[in-house]
């Protein structure tokens, strides 16, 4: 298990993802930029995964979808986009509390449809939004 509720900043480090043999990731209720690494897809044994309380910006790597060990996953309260791939994934196990808070996400089990016609907000306005009002429980 790797929990970590430390105020941390930036962006989470590619080599994250290499740690094949981590059951436990929480990196919940810090202060972390950019996209969720696609390299998390290769933690195949990953049982859960926290993420919630963020600035993670982009899409959910399609790779996630693979990790069939994954029972909890959060991504609520970031800035996320784009559609949920639940649809024959491990996804589709997880309910509307796991992406909850990320305004661009669409698709199931949000109750925000798809469409290819809209275009997500700016991610550098809501990010700075969200850096002004941003308040941790840790």
């Amino acid at each position: 298990a790797l929990p970590i509720c430390n105020k941390f900043t930036g962006r989470i480090p590619n080599f994250i993802g290499e740690l094949k043999g981590l059951q436990v990731l929480n990196l919940s209720n810090n202060n972390i930029l950019g996209e969720i690494p696609s390299s998390f897809a290769n933690m195949t044994d990953l049982e859960s995964l926290d993420l919630s309380n963020n600035m993670l910006s982009g899409e959910i790597p399609r790779g996630l979808t693979e990790l069939t060990s994954l029972e909890v996953f959060n991504v609520s309260d970031n800035l996320l986009e784009g559609p949920i791939i639940p649809e024959g994934s491990q996804f589709g196990t997880f309910d509307n509390s796991s992406f909850m808070g990320n305004s661009g996400l669409c698709g199931t089990p949000l109750s925000k449809k798809c469409e290819n016609e809209l275009e997500p907000a700016p991610a550098r306005i809501a990010i700075e939004a969200r850096m002004t009002l941003k308040k941790s429980p840790c």
